[in-house]
């Protein structure tokens, strides 16, 4: 996966709909693949980008990408692939 691709299409996207998708494909795909610590932390903060971008553009951050999956997602990934 090129994570430098997916973070241009979401600087570039005006679509909730498409952010959603993107956001969703990140987050399973944390789940089901084993990530060196450098690729996970590259998704993460490819998730982040889509928080910072709601939050510039509105100050409000949509409800799926305000889920508890961010703060323990490090530990959930680890446990799930030791």
């Amino acid at each position: 996966m090129r994570l430098s691709r997916v973070d241009a299409f979401i600087r570039d996207s005006k679509s909730a709909a498409s952010d959603f998708i993107i956001f969703t494909y990140l987050r399973i795909y944390a789940y089901e693949n084993e990530l060196s610590p450098k690729h996970l932390e590259q998704l993460i903060q490819s998730m982040d980008n889509v928080r910072d971008k709601y939050r510039q553009q509105s100050g409000k951050v949509p409800a799926f990408v305000t889920d508890t999956f961010r703060p323990d997602m490090r530990k959930r990934v680890a446990i799930k692939h030791s």
